[in-house]
């Protein structure tokens, strides 16, 4: 995965679209307030989200605990 922050909403729109263009396979966003301050997160990446791991095959992480203090 890349990441980006970005600060203007109508910059965001263009991103997307570019990185949509030049063949990324899955971009996801999210906003950020602040106040009044807006900021935008910006993840894409060149793998499918059906070429990952699947669950199953990942360590069983309900079995893990830890303590804060």
């Amino acid at each position: 995965w890349f990441t980006s922050m970005v600060g203007r909403k109508v910059n965001l729109k263009i991103l997307v679209s570019k990185l949509w263009k030049v063949g990324v396979s899955t971009v996801q966003t999210t906003e950020f307030v602040q106040g009044q301050t807006f900021r935008w997160g910006l993840a894409w990446s060149f793998v499918s989200l059906s070429n990952r791991i699947p669950s199953s095959k990942l360590p069983d992480r309900t079995s893990q605990s830890f303590m804060l203090e």
